[in-house]
């Protein structure tokens, strides 16, 4: 007698837009990320897959310091990284405060404040 398999945990559709700028040698490792999966695979990825690849196959080690050397190289800025001081950022803190003020704000257009 054969079993069903689980079904498969549904996919969350939803994705996080995000803008990003990248450097001259970065958009190159995107273009031969794009080739290598066209000519090895035969899959024609496009930017977003490409760079979601990219993330998912780096190696979370002590290498990261080196190329982020780079990539502050890179950018130019000078201003040294804050403190870790063990809190956990959170992406969207400040988003409840902007979402009180927008309401001030839209309430004074219609007049209402």
């Amino acid at each position: 007698m054969k079993t069903k398999a689980a079904p498969a945990a549904p996919v969350n559709p939803v994705a996080q837009k995000l803008s990003i700028s990248l450097f001259a040698a970065d958009l190159e490792r995107v273009d031969a990320i794009l080739d290598h999966m066209k000519a090895k695979a035969g899959v024609r990825l496009n930017v977003s897959q490409a760079i979601k690849l990219a993330l998912r196959s780096v190696r979370i080690d002590d290498g990261l310091l080196a190329a982020w050397d780079g990539v502050r190289a890179d950018d130019g800025r000078r201003k040294t990284p804050a403190p870790d001081d063990g809190r956990l950022r959170k992406p969207n803190a400040n988003l409840e405060r902007v979402k009180a003020l927008s309401r001030g704000l839209l309430d004074r257009v219609k007049g209402r404040a």
